[in-house]
């Protein structure tokens, strides 16, 4: 149950009173604020839970990884192929 049915469950079994316009507008804006709050909690719990972006995460990470793996053995051949250079220059 949330907060602002609650309250107005309150009301109608008597259990608190409203005296007076300016408390029952105070009432009125705190489950105003209470459906607005439990929207926004909703949203985010959505958003939590919601899957999709995992699967487009693990394949960047993914590829993230492939490119990293070739940028050092891309490295690595290189300066393998630099120091084969360097002898082949060196006995000409």
């Amino acid at each position: 149950m949330n907060c602002p049915v609650a309250v107005q469950r309150m009301l109608e079994q008597g259990t608190i009173r409203v005296t007076g316009a300016i408390q029952a507008s105070r009432i009125d804006q705190t489950i105003e604020w209470g459906n607005k709050m439990f929207d926004h909690i909703k949203s985010v719990l959505s958003f939590v839970s919601d899957r999709r972006g995992v699967t487009a995460l693990e394949f960047a990470m993914i590829a993230g990884i492939v490119v990293a793996v070739i940028a050092v053995g891309f490295g690595a051949f290189a300066t393998s192929l630099t120091g084969q250079f360097s002898t082949l220059g060196g006995s000409l």
